[in-house]
């Protein structure tokens, strides 16, 4: 009788154990509050409440939720936070948003609007809130235990990290024209810093190919220095430029340029950058895009 009663206790003491296992929804709350805490100005004045779970299955979660701290001129702000948390071949993910009218999570009737001549327009809604998720962590999320390096987490069109954009006329309004973006990630240096966070996008239509660069992943580059470029594509074949920059920001590629890169491109994976510039002062830049997706992509310009 006593032996039955130990492992009655034992037993119970073992559900007890497996019941303490955090749940999806108090996994993500614990990392946003870190995670938010990680990005304060004031670390010990970071306080994160009022969670409100907007969308949620067993891989992903989006949360709202208040942050307040002080910033970097020690007044106490609180503002709106989206956080995106994303579990994918076992790798977590995460994403922080600051909420300003323009959220990943929308509800049905939202996403018909904002669906309209995206590349996942003919997506279904729990396909169309994924992409919107893995994009945001694609393009400026991390891994939760590694931050650098690029992510290519597949999303529900094939096509990779490219997003589709609509050219506008002089009016604001919508042209039938279209234009395939591509975010990377990499670092710049100057007389003023080495290895600081960049961004550069990529931006490919049916007559032009241009690249344009963020310093602190904010601060466009814009100068009329001569850019000596070395390109390495997937396939390790490498290739040397030659582009005059403009004051717009824009390395535009030549005719001869958009063609070996095109072709290229069709290989898909990553393609590496080296880029330096000084006529005035000298500054270096080495960025990556990952191009997966290209090919799926590039049916939405034709």
């Amino acid at each position: 009788m006593k032996k039955i009663l130990l492992l009655l206790v034992i037993s119970l003491s073992t559900v007890a154990c497996l019941d303490k296992t955090p749940t999806m929804e108090e996994t993500v709350m614990h990392n946003a509050t870190n995670t938010l805490k990680e990005y304060s100005h004031h670390p010990e004045t970071s306080k994160v409440d009022n969670f409100e779970t907007k969308y949620i299955n067993d891989s992903l979660c989006i949360m709202h939720c208040n942050h307040t701290g002080k910033n970097g001129f020690g007044n106490e702000i609180t503002s709106k936070v989206e956080y995106i948390y994303l579990i994918h071949n076992n790798v977590a993910y995460e994403s922080v948003n600051n909420v300003d009218g323009t959220t990943i999570y929308q509800d049905q009737n939202a996403m018909e609007t904002a669906k309209k001549g995206t590349i996942y327009q003919n997506c279904s809604y729990d396909d169309a809130i994924r992409y919107r998720a893995v994009y945001k962590i694609n393009t400026q999320g991390r891994r939760v235990d590694k931050q650098d390096e690029l992510i290519n987490i597949p999303v529900p069109t094939r096509t990779g990290n490219w997003s589709l954009g609509t050219y506008t006329d002089s009016f604001g309004d919508d042209t039938n024209e279209h234009f395939l973006f591509l975010v990377g990630k990499g670092t710049f240096s100057n007389t003023a810093t080495t290895n600081s966070e960049l961004s550069a996008t990529l931006s490919i239509d049916t007559n032009s190919i241009s690249i344009r660069l963020f310093e602190y992943n904010s601060m466009l580059a814009k100068d009329d220095d001569i850019c000596k470029i070395k390109v390495k594509y997937p396939n390790g074949v490498t290739s040397d430029w030659v582009i005059q920059n403009n004051y717009s920001g824009r390395i535009s590629l030549s005719n001869k340029q958009r063609q070996e890169f095109k072709e290229m491109a069709k290989e898909e994976g990553e393609i590496s950058f080296s880029i330096s510039k000084g006529r005035y002062t000298f500054s270096s830049y080495k960025f990556k895009f990952d191009l997966t997706g290209y090919n799926e992509a590039l049916k939405h310009l034709e």
